[in-house]
């Protein structure tokens, strides 16, 4: 069965719509983690897809694709977390040439499960300037944060440490 998906590319965010079969975005075999939802509703997959390591979000009931992250460039998923029944957290993992395994530097991203809001939380990708102003909305942090609470009560808010980057 083929179906219609949107790839959403992000960094800056751009929208592909290409061919995808199911069977391509649910392969056994490349599936790496699996994570429901806080309330049970959703699943969170993060898979191998053309060589790099992306999110699926599906619904239960039904069982359907209901969004996706691919990062652009060598950008890809690393650890997430859901921090409520709608958000997911992922740290964003850097592929280098000399390494099998991509490196986290520190980034975390956050996106609703319908693929919708992906916006940087933290780390030295996460400084927004404001449009036609020198003002900047959210700071660039050069710091490694480790996620310690999702803060189930708390909806808009996760609970990290940091430690800050060495400048040598």
């Amino acid at each position: 069965m083929r179906k219609l998906f949107c790839l959403f590319l992000l960094w800056p965010t751009l929208a592909i719509c290409e061919q995808v079969t199911l069977s391509d975005l649910v392969r056994h075999t490349d599936i790496q983690e699996v994570k429901i939802s806080p309330t049970g509703s959703h699943l969170a997959i993060k898979k191998l897809y053309e060589g790099e390591r992306i999110l699926v979000f599906m619904s239960i009931t039904p069982l359907k694709i209901t969004g996706l992250l691919r990062f652009r460039g060598k950008e890809e998923v690393g650890d997430f977390y859901w921090a409520n029944n709608e958000r997911v957290v992922t740290k964003v993992a850097s592929r280098k040439a000399a390494l099998e395994t991509p490196v986290f530097y520190g980034s975390l991203f956050a996106i609703n499960y319908d693929g919708t809001k992906g916006k940087n939380i933290f780390g030295h990708l996460a400084g927004e300037r404001q449009v036609g102003s020198r003002l900047k909305k959210a700071e660039s942090t050069y710091a490694h944060p480790t996620i310690i609470d999702t803060l189930p009560k708390e909806k808009n808010k996760i609970l990290i440490s940091t430690s800050p980057w060495a400048r040598d």
